[in-house]
Protein backbone atom coordinates (compact mmCIF):
# COMPACT_ATOMS: atom_id res chain seq x y z
CA UNK A 1 0.00 0.00 0.00
CA UNK A 2 1.30 3.91 -0.96
CA UNK A 3 1.52 5.88 2.11
CA UNK A 4 -0.43 8.48 0.20
CA UNK A 5 -3.78 5.43 0.30
CA UNK A 6 -3.58 5.51 4.20
CA UNK A 7 -7.07 6.83 5.63
CA UNK A 8 -5.87 8.66 8.66
CA UNK A 9 -8.19 9.25 11.33
CA UNK A 10 -7.34 12.81 12.27
CA UNK A 11 -9.20 13.39 15.49
CA UNK A 12 -7.75 10.41 17.03
CA UNK A 13 -4.70 11.22 15.30
CA UNK A 14 -4.44 14.57 16.63
CA UNK A 15 -4.52 12.96 20.24
CA UNK A 16 -2.56 10.38 19.78
CA UNK A 17 0.21 13.51 18.43
CA UNK A 18 -0.89 15.34 21.54
CA UNK A 19 0.53 11.87 24.03
CA UNK A 20 3.35 11.53 21.77
CA UNK A 21 4.55 14.98 22.05
CA UNK A 22 4.28 14.91 25.87
CA UNK A 23 6.10 11.79 26.01
CA UNK A 24 9.49 13.33 24.09
CA UNK A 25 9.01 16.16 26.08
CA UNK A 26 8.86 14.24 29.30
CA UNK A 27 11.86 12.35 28.01
CA UNK A 28 13.51 15.73 27.22
CA UNK A 29 13.28 16.58 31.15
CA UNK A 30 14.50 13.55 31.89
CA UNK A 31 17.69 13.46 29.56
CA UNK A 32 18.35 17.38 30.45
CA UNK A 33 18.58 15.61 34.52
CA UNK A 34 20.77 13.16 33.42
CA UNK A 35 22.99 15.46 31.65
CA UNK A 36 23.32 17.71 34.76
CA UNK A 37 24.13 15.14 37.11
CA UNK A 38 26.68 14.29 34.73
CA UNK A 39 28.05 17.77 34.63
CA UNK A 40 28.15 17.13 38.32
CA UNK A 41 29.78 14.17 38.46
CA UNK A 42 27.18 12.00 40.23
CA UNK A 43 27.42 8.76 39.02
CA UNK A 44 25.39 6.90 41.04
CA UNK A 45 22.55 9.39 40.70
CA UNK A 46 22.95 8.58 36.65
CA UNK A 47 23.14 5.27 37.69
CA UNK A 48 19.50 5.47 39.34
CA UNK A 49 17.57 7.08 36.49
CA UNK A 50 18.54 3.36 34.21
CA UNK A 51 15.36 1.90 35.04
CA UNK A 52 13.26 5.49 34.39
CA UNK A 53 15.37 5.48 31.14
CA UNK A 54 14.30 1.92 30.48
CA UNK A 55 10.45 2.70 30.64
CA UNK A 56 11.19 5.56 28.38
CA UNK A 57 12.95 3.26 25.96
CA UNK A 58 9.78 0.99 26.00
CA UNK A 59 6.81 3.96 25.97
CA UNK A 60 8.46 4.87 22.85
CA UNK A 61 8.51 1.89 21.54
CA UNK A 62 4.95 1.49 21.73
CA UNK A 63 3.97 4.57 20.79
CA UNK A 64 6.21 4.40 17.42
CA UNK A 65 3.73 1.37 16.59
CA UNK A 66 0.53 3.20 17.46
CA UNK A 67 2.00 6.00 15.67
CA UNK A 68 2.48 3.20 12.30
CA UNK A 69 -0.72 2.02 12.69
CA UNK A 70 -2.43 5.53 12.87
CA UNK A 71 -0.11 6.87 10.06
CA UNK A 72 1.59 4.53 8.37
CA UNK A 73 5.06 5.38 7.36
CA UNK A 74 4.20 8.90 6.66
CA UNK A 75 6.05 11.72 8.43
CA UNK A 76 5.16 14.79 10.42
CA UNK A 77 5.44 16.41 7.02
CA UNK A 78 3.25 14.33 5.57
CA UNK A 79 0.88 14.31 8.12
CA UNK A 80 0.40 17.58 8.47
CA UNK A 81 0.15 18.00 5.02
CA UNK A 82 -2.59 15.56 5.05
CA UNK A 83 -4.48 17.28 7.83
CA UNK A 84 -7.96 18.74 7.06
CA UNK A 85 -8.32 22.36 7.58
CA UNK A 86 -9.61 22.99 10.48
CA UNK A 87 -7.37 20.80 12.00
CA UNK A 88 -3.67 21.94 10.20
CA UNK A 89 -2.91 24.52 13.36
CA UNK A 90 -2.93 22.75 16.00
CA UNK A 91 -1.52 19.63 13.94
CA UNK A 92 1.64 22.10 13.20
CA UNK A 93 1.68 23.21 17.10
CA UNK A 94 1.71 19.32 17.91
CA UNK A 95 4.34 18.82 15.25
CA UNK A 96 6.51 21.46 16.32
CA UNK A 97 6.61 20.49 20.00
CA UNK A 98 7.69 16.70 18.84
CA UNK A 99 10.38 18.41 16.56
CA UNK A 100 11.74 20.73 19.13
CA UNK A 101 11.90 18.13 21.62
CA UNK A 102 13.59 15.34 19.43
CA UNK A 103 16.25 17.61 18.53
CA UNK A 104 17.32 18.66 21.82
CA UNK A 105 17.23 14.96 23.17
CA UNK A 106 19.75 14.66 20.28
CA UNK A 107 21.55 17.62 21.32
CA UNK A 108 21.89 16.46 24.44
CA UNK A 109 22.83 12.80 23.85
CA UNK A 110 25.84 14.10 21.99
CA UNK A 111 27.20 16.16 24.69
CA UNK A 112 26.45 13.17 26.98
CA UNK A 113 28.34 10.96 24.69
CA UNK A 114 31.32 13.75 24.51
CA UNK A 115 31.38 14.18 27.83
CA UNK A 116 31.69 10.12 29.03
CA UNK A 117 34.17 9.47 26.29
CA UNK A 118 36.43 12.30 26.88
CA UNK A 119 36.05 11.24 31.06
CA UNK A 120 36.60 7.61 29.70
CA UNK A 121 40.27 8.84 28.03
CA UNK A 122 41.02 10.58 30.95
CA UNK A 123 40.51 8.01 33.06
CA UNK A 124 42.40 5.35 30.94
CA UNK A 125 45.78 7.81 30.89
CA UNK A 126 45.28 8.23 34.76
CA UNK A 127 45.19 4.49 35.15
CA UNK A 128 48.63 3.96 32.77
CA UNK A 129 50.45 6.55 34.75
CA UNK A 130 52.03 5.45 38.04
CA UNK A 131 53.96 8.05 40.15
CA UNK A 132 56.64 6.46 42.33
CA UNK A 133 59.00 8.26 45.01
CA UNK A 134 62.87 7.72 44.37
CA UNK A 135 65.37 7.46 47.14
CA UNK A 136 65.91 10.92 47.48
CA UNK A 137 61.58 11.69 48.15
CA UNK A 138 61.26 13.14 44.63
CA UNK A 139 57.87 11.61 42.45
CA UNK A 140 58.86 9.99 39.41
CA UNK A 141 56.09 9.27 36.85
CA UNK A 142 56.56 5.96 35.09
CA UNK A 143 53.39 4.63 32.39
CA UNK A 144 52.33 1.31 32.21
CA UNK A 145 51.63 0.13 28.67
CA UNK A 146 50.55 -3.68 29.91
CA UNK A 147 46.52 -2.03 30.53
CA UNK A 148 44.50 -2.41 27.95
CA UNK A 149 42.95 0.62 26.11
CA UNK A 150 39.73 1.68 27.19
CA UNK A 151 37.16 2.42 23.55
CA UNK A 152 34.43 5.42 24.25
Amino acid sequence: MNITEIKIDYKAGKAFLENYASHFERLEEQETIKLRLMHERKPEAVAALIPDEQAFIMKTDLLERQRLKLFGRKNLNQILEGAPEAMQKDIERLCKRIRASVSQIQKINEIIRLMSSERLKRAQRANKQLETYNDRGSVSTKYRNNLPDIKA
